[in-house]
């Protein structure tokens, strides 16, 4: 079952969101994605990996730039 985290800034549309499947973790990005996104990717990264995740799969499909 996929456990959905949620990371949202204030005043802004950006968008990073992780879940985890088993030994998978998700990091779906929504919205407009640029250079001033990421600090709230690597910080989806390295929770997903405090969490032991073996594999991280991203998903641009709701990413825009």
């Amino acid at each position: 079952m996929r456990q959905t985290h949620r990371v949202m800034r204030r005043g802004s549309r950006k968008c990073v969101s992780t879940t985890v499947d088993g030994a998978t973790g998700f990091v779906d990005l929504h919205g407009e994605v640029d250079i001033t996104a990421v600090v709230q990717i690597e910080t989806a990264f390295l929770e997903l990996v405090d969490r032991g995740v073996g594999c991280i799969v991203v998903d641009f499909s709701d990413a825009a730039f």
